[in-house]
């Protein structure tokens, strides 16, 4: 038999993906034995998919599981997290592992939580002093959230004392879990310096105090810059203390800035480096188009529609972006994403007041598809310069 796990299917992002996928599991018919296990949060276009029929799966629910059983799982899952740690000391007892999973409340996460904080530490008298001070900052709640909570105030409130920690360098920290949270497709470290005008080392110092909650990839240019639960966005977004909240708006701030930032850097003439217009576009992304370019080419408009107020002036559109507009539309047929184009201007012009991102996008839909050839690209630009003036 083959098992497939997807796990954290409620993350994906895409609503209709999701639907088709589980689609494709319900009437799957093969001559090999498979199973799926699939884990999700009971999100509505999820529970109402053919998947959640109890006809056809076997469906746990973790919030019917017995209380005790959940802890006794978590106590498990703590007791190996910190036995196989290679120390000769003993810097934890029994007790403390059974207080752990009792303040847990049935919350995996929160144990995860506090075992990632402890162990960040290499220290034995580190790791005992962490252990201690996590377990006597953990208030009762009958709020659900409520020792989740105090696990990331207590560890978001360690990684901004003001003794260790200057003011500008906390604002920075702040700012870069904004950007975390609003965007769009994992990150790597340097594509969001380059996108937030930092150096990649400086961007890793100011996470280094949150790799508990925060997931940092091993390599600066390597995807995956994430929170390490959507609970944490929840939290600092709505439940948090006034001097841990973060705006929501002020990742969408900084990202939207920081597109036009790379673009006006990136785009140029010729971005993709193609030898020739007449040939086919390359199979793979070219090194010429960097991760953070394709990031911001991708996901600019988007950032600048979920502003609250146009902060952008037309005069910005008018100096970035419009001059370098089919350079913009290379990179996206280099990346098959030319049909998302004209869907991207039209979602632009929401918020900026400015005729010409609308006749752009009507241009686009009326006269460009999905163009997979360099040389049907360059034709379609040829036919679009005549209706467009020429900025270039």
């Amino acid at each position: 038999m083959i098992v497939f796990v997807i796990d954290a299917l409620d993350e994906c992002s895409d609503e209709k993906e999701v639907k088709n996928l589980l689609r494709a599991i319900s009437t799957l018919a093969c001559d090999v034995k498979v199973k799926f296990i699939v884990t999700s949060r009971p999100e509505t276009h999820i529970s109402t998919s053919p998947i959640s029929s109890s006809d056809h799966n076997t469906i746990l629910r973790l919030h019917t599981i017995d209380t005790a059983e959940v802890t006794e799982d978590i106590r498990l899952y703590v007791d190996d997290a910190f036995s196989k740690q290679p120390l000769d000391e003993v810097w934890y007892t029994e007790a403390d592992v059974s207080q752990l999973a009792w303040r847990a409340d049935g919350l995996f996460i929160f144990a995860s939580t506090v075992v990632a904080y402890v162990l960040y530490a290499e220290a034995v008298e580190t790791r005992a002093a962490r252990l201690r001070k996590a377990l006597f900052a953990m208030k009762d709640s009958k709020v659900a959230t409520g020792p989740l909570d105090a696990i990331y105030e207590f560890v978001l409130t360690r990684a901004s004392d003001t003794e260790m920690v200057e003011p500008e360098e906390l604002a920075d920290t702040k700012l870069v879990l904004a950007c975390i949270l609003s965007a769009r497709m994992p990150l790597s470290i340097t594509a969001l310096a380059e996108i937030l005008g930092r150096k990649p080392d400086v961007l890793r110092e100011s996470l280094r105090r949150l790799r508990s909650v925060v997931h940092v990839p091993d390599e600066v240019d390597q995807p995956g810059l994430r929170t390490v639960h959507t609970s944490l966005g929840d939290y600092l977004l709505g439940r948090a203390a006034a001097e841990l909240r973060i705006s929501a708006v002020l990742g969408d701030e900084s990202l939207a800035a920081g597109c036009f930032r790379v673009m006006g850097k990136r785009l140029h003439f010729n971005v993709s480096q193609s030898n020739s217009s007449y040939a086919p576009n390359p199979p793979t992304k070219p090194d010429s188009i960097t991760h953070s370019l394709e990031y911001v080419c991708l996901q600019w408009a988007y950032h600048l529609a979920n502003l609250r107020q146009p902060w952008i002036r037309d005069s910005d559109i008018n100096s970035v972006f419009l001059p370098r507009f089919l350079f913009w539309l290379e990179v996206m047929s280099v990346l098959c994403q030319v049909q998302r184009a004209g869907a991207m201007l039209i979602v632009a012009s929401t918020t900026v007041c400015l005729c010409s991102i609308r006749r752009y996008a009507r241009t686009l839909i009326c006269h460009t598809g999905a163009v997979n050839r360099t040389s049907a690209f360059h034709a379609r630009c040829q036919h679009i310069r005549g209706i467009i003036p020429d900025r270039h």
